[in-house]
């Protein structure tokens, strides 16, 4: 190896250092700005998360009663923390089925409001922001978009709820590629 190429690793090299510390500038413009963030009340509002999170597959569009096998109506209904249920009320046979809306999902049993579960996976959870950092976070944007109060326990026992759904997703999705696939023995 001359000279001329040892000097143009070097400067491929530094270019890459550089292109790290770009990038972590970026990340710390980025945490700085969820700092400062305002909160739009028109993103933080329900309608808009409970179509975002049926749009992500997340809750279901419909569900079929489990009775009759008709799909299910969505209706207010108070007993639930979201106000809304898919509901079957039928006269044969007589039933009258009533499922949350978070059936069938991985937040069917948490009970936090679905705009706090919006605020804590897109505006925590996915910038890496730890559950106790999350908390302070959360306790400002309640100020602004009151959502209900949440203690620390909660917030952090739902990131492992979060954490455990994206191992046993990641590895499913393993096992399915050939990476996963058991090495032929015996020829």
């Amino acid at each position: 190896m001359d000279n001329e190429e040892i000097v143009e690793n070097f400067d491929s090299d530094e270019e890459n250092e550089n292109d790290l510390d770009n990038q972590e500038m970026d990340i710390e413009e980025e945490k700085i700005d969820l700092e400062n963030r305002i909160y739009d009340s028109s993103i933080y509002n329900f309608n808009y998360v409970y179509n975002f999170f049926k749009t992500h597959n997340i809750l279901k569009f419909q569900l079929r009663c489990p009775v009759c096998a008709e799909i299910m109506k969505i209706t207010k209904d108070n007993a639930y923390i979201d106000k809304l249920c898919f509901r079957c009320k039928k006269n044969f046979p007589k039933h009258d089925e009533k499922k949350s809306i978070r059936s069938e999902s991985f937040i069917e049993n948490v009970s936090i409001n679905l705009v706090a579960i919006y605020f804590l996976i897109i505006d925590c959870f996915i910038y890496n922001i730890s559950a106790n950092k999350a908390f302070i976070e959360y306790k400002k944007f309640n100020e602004i978009i009151d959502v209900g109060n949440l203690s620390l326990n909660n917030i952090q026992k739902f990131y492992r709820l979060i954490r455990n759904n994206i191992k046993v997703k990641m590895h499913k999705e393993w096992k399915k590629s050939m990476l996963g696939v058991e090495p032929c023995t015996g020829g």
